[in-house]
């Protein structure tokens, strides 16, 4: 379905990342690996190496994000494939149950927060934007909040970056309304909200890497929608 596309995956840190990019090279894809975990990606690019596929994996730190850091990831993909047809954003910062109370974050686990759920995604949009114009029928899908109906106050740190990302996400949506893009935000459903091995379930592997490929392929017709994935 997506034989030989040139596709990014940001956030590949756990094994739901992991099994989304193996998908994506199932399907034929190209892929540029992105993520914090020296070992996570090895592996990962390892298995989709055996699988047949071409993978380049690159390190982005989630403590000092700049963006001269993703321009250089801009520039190598550039330098080895000339473009990009679909760009998936798979950033996301998990709760962790021993946060009760605003004042247990310290100024280190807000940036982090924030760099993970908002302002990585917003560089890389920043970043590739030029290249999903020009593709043939560019693809953006982002990966949406897990925490959307818990209103608990020491959940804010979280709230805040999702919704500053959800804001960029439904203008980015209006701004390629005229164009042959489609940009969509995959929101799984999940009871264990507070489960910070929660991409680790084997429930995750299928259905949702299902929903990925059918927004990321020539087919999909649907723009600036949330995509409900429930388990």
């Amino acid at each position: 379905m997506l034989n030989g596309k040139v596709v990014f995956i940001s956030g590949v840190n756990n094994l739901f990342a992991v099994t989304v990019a193996k998908r994506y090279a199932k399907e034929g894809a190209q892929l540029i690996i992105c993520g914090d975990d020296n070992q996570i990606l090895a592996n990962a690019a390892e298995e989709i190496t055996e699988m047949g596929n071409e993978v380049i994996p690159f390190k982005l730190s989630y403590i000092d994000i700049e963006k001269k850091s993703i321009s250089h990831i801009k520039s190598s993909v550039d330098n080895f494939f000339g473009r990009l047809d679909i760009l998936v954003i798979l950033d996301i910062h998990l709760y962790s149950n021993h946060y009760l109370r605003l004042s247990d974050y310290s100024y280190e686990d807000w940036e982090k927060i924030e760099n993970i759920n908002y302002r990585i995604p917003l560089y890389l949009l920043h970043a590739f934007d030029s290249f999903l114009r020009t593709a043939d029928l560019g693809k953006v899908v982002f990966l949406g909040n897990l925490l959307l109906e818990d209103k608990k106050s020491y959940l804010a740190p979280y709230h805040s970056s999702r919704a500053a990302l959800y804001s960029v996400f439904q203008s980015y949506a209006k701004e390629i309304s005229g164009t042959n893009m489609k940009v969509n935000m995959v929101l799984p459903c999940i009871s264990d909200l507070n489960n910070e091995d929660l991409f680790s379930l084997d429930i995750l592997k299928q259905n949702i890497t299902d929903i990925f490929v059918k927004l990321s392929s020539n087919e999909c017709k649907t723009s600036g929608v949330l995509h409900n994935a429930i388990y």
